[in-house]
């Protein structure tokens, strides 16, 4: 009877110090994660930080590509359009068409990749008088006039073989190119907010362009703050995470319900 005892006794104290030895692990592994640097977070932390840091790389891979071509003309250099790997060729594109958009501006009509001479020549003038075709006339005063609705297809983009540029609506257009005459961000962003039934992208092309940090801090920092966006728009939970977001902008509508996701609030 006693050797019963005996093993009873050596049974459950194995058991004590098996219980012991594993259920901490068991305790971090459902409750909390081990990251690289040795510190503990929690589960839902942990799924934060990984969801983040893959959508901040998705995100500047495949919804601010545009920003590249900014990039390569703030730089003045085409190599940026590397980055692009799915579109090089219409990021050099856009990107020339950006640079002619600061030539013009300058008053420089030298060497411009597609916008037209003639109407670069009347800007400096201040006049659309004496303009040979209607087309140029009416690119002369969208641009003369802060007027975007005069610019169309059929007037600016086919004739001069800009129908390629279709990530650079025409609003852009007009606005980047006072942005390029006073150098400013205001200048260029004349753009309705979301609230307004506006879009973000467009004022992150004014930011890369003419914004006091360097284009390709601005870029990241808006991926990072838009995949945080992203993260809690998606998740429908979590909605601390927005308090991470350094743009109050995407802060704001990081905790608005009427923006439903992160994509209808960059772009249309």
């Amino acid at each position: 009877m006693r050797n019963i005892y005996r093993y009873i006794f050596v049974f459950f104290g194995f058991l004590a110090i098996f219980t012991l030895t594993i259920s901490p692990g068991f305790s971090q592994e459902t409750s909390s994660v081990r990251l690289y640097d040795g510190k503990h977070v929690s589960a839902e932390e942990f799924d934060l930080q990984v969801d983040v840091k893959e959508g901040t790389g998705a995100i500047k891979k495949d919804f601010l590509r545009i920003l590249y071509a900014c990039q390569a003309a703030r730089e003045n250099n085409l190599s940026y359009c590397d980055k692009d790997s799915s579109g090089i060729a219409k990021c050099k594109r856009n990107a020339g068409l950006i640079m002619d958009l600061r030539s013009v501006a300058e008053g420089n009509c030298q060497g411009l990749n597609v916008f037209p001479g003639d109407v670069c020549a009347a800007l400096n003038k201040g006049s659309c008088n004496g303009l040979a075709s209607k087309d140029a006339v009416r690119i002369c005063q969208a641009f003369l006039n802060r007027n975007h609705s005069l610019l169309s297809y059929e007037n600016f983009r086919k004739p001069y073989s800009v129908e390629e540029f279709s990530e650079i609506g025409e609003e852009e257009l007009v606005n980047i190119y006072y942005g390029y005459k006073f150098f400013s961000v205001a200048a260029c962003d004349r753009f309705k907010s979301w609230r307004q039934g506006g879009f973000y992208l467009p004022k992150l092309m004014c930011k890369v362009l003419f914004g006091p940090d360097s284009p390709q801090k601005t870029i990241d920092d808006a991926a990072l703050d838009l995949a945080y966006l992203n993260y809690v728009k998606e998740r429908k939970r979590n909605l601390s995470a927005c308090d991470r977001i350094e743009e109050p902008e995407i802060r704001d509508a990081c905790r608005d319900n009427q923006v439903k996701s992160f994509l209808s609030f960059l772009t249309d």
